[in-house]
């Protein structure tokens, strides 16, 4: 196990021209992280509008935030959906990134095996997960549902089901016969974006 000292994490926050569009589960979260890891003196961020360049005010702009317990700093740059199509099941019973850490070698190393398909979707322990880089939602025809198990707890996976949008039900991959199509959610995707891939197409 790496030392606590060497252990980096993530934060990606959507930004709609010029205004972060909800930082205060990424602060949350970010808080949650260094309290696992023992830490309670660091200052958090501002995510403040004033701080987006004044060439990212327009349009649809990630924020990369990359910090350790010590010191963090920020990124910017204009966000492009990826076009997932196909996705290629892969299984790991150990894999852990409840965590966002900046190191994903274990997820790069899952999404090699992706063949010819976009992007993975993680099994482990018999239920269905996350992709690479999402959760999932899952659409049947009446209803959305959010698969049980999951890597990460994501955010907008929590909004989802706080607001009742989804239910949360085991999704074994024999289960996925039941749905039409597979939404991919994280914080700069919403459902609503429609990045979808058709149950047919996952391998």
């Amino acid at each position: 196990m790496k030392p606590v000292e060497n252990i980096r994490f993530i934060e990606t926050l959507q930004i709609v021209d010029g205004h972060f569009t909800d930082p205060t589960p990424h602060l949350r979260r970010i808080h949650a992280t260094l309290a696992e890891i023992g830490e309670s003196g660091f200052l958090l961020p501002a995510f403040a509008d004033t701080v987006i360049p004044e060439d990212k005010r327009t349009g649809c702009v990630k924020c990369r935030y990359l910090y350790d317990q010590h010191k963090g700093k920020m990124e910017f740059a204009d966000y492009i959906p990826r076009k997932i199509r196909t996705l290629r099941m892969v299984e790991d019973n150990q894999i852990d990134y409840h965590l966002k850490y900046a190191d994903r070698r274990p997820l790069e190393a899952l999404w090699a095996k992706r063949e010819s398909c976009d992007d993975i979707l993680i099994v482990k322990n018999g239920e269905i997960t996350d992709t690479s880089y999402s959760n999932v939602v899952l659409y049947d025809g009446m209803r959305y549902v959010i698969p049980r198990s999951y890597l990460l707890n994501g955010i907008r996976r929590r909004q989802l089901l706080s607001t009742g949008f989804a239910e949360e039900v085991p999704v074994a991959p024999s289960d996925l016969i039941d749905y039409q199509c597979l939404y991919l959610i994280n914080s700069m995707l919403d459902i609503k974006d429609g990045i979808c891939v058709d149950v047919q197409n996952i391998f």
